[in-house]
């Protein structure tokens, strides 16, 4: 079970021993002062800076918060835009046009069967009794249709 719990801790064991110690001086002072201290009072207690008791202070904090113009950055994967742009739906229809062209063109019984292997999602076996023939005919066909698209899109971007 404790192995479970660090495993899932946000905060290694130090930063938790930090916290601790930094938790019982602010305890200690409230209880000197009746209010809560400040950075400068807790960092005297602590004999840090008070840049040092910052840093220290915000590495025990299991969340951080922090300002977006600290940490945005255009090259960032977390901020990159990963909608296709214009270009890119243009020459996706563009390839869709070429491509439903081609098939087109096709003997029907082709494009048929590409039609029930890769829009239907239909196996070979499945394919074959539809139309009547083995799977090995429509292994054969389906290469046929295949290397016939090819031949007819090589190029096509051009």
């Amino acid at each position: 079970m404790i192995d479970q719990l660090r495993k899932s801790a946000t905060l290694v064991r130090s930063a938790i021993r930090r916290r601790r110690e930094f938790g019982q001086v602010k305890s200690v002072l409230e209880g000197l002062l009746g209010r809560a201290p400040t950075d400068e009072e807790m960092a005297e207690k602590l004999e840090l800076t008070v840049a040092a008791f910052r840093v220290a202070s915000n590495a025990t904090q299991a969340v951080r918060y922090e300002s977006i113009d600290d940490v945005y950055s255009d090259h960032s994967e977390w901020f990159a835009d990963d909608a296709p742009d214009a270009f890119d739906n243009l020459a996706r229809a563009n390839l869709k046009r070429a491509i439903s062209n081609a098939v087109g063109d096709l003997p029907e019984r082709e494009a048929l069967v590409l039609q029930l292997y890769y829009v239907e999602e239909m196996n070979l076996e499945e394919i074959g009794q539809v139309l009547d023939v083995g799977a090995a005919r429509i292994c054969q066909i389906k290469k046929s249709a295949l290397g016939k698209l090819r031949a007819k899109l090589e190029g096509w971007d051009d």
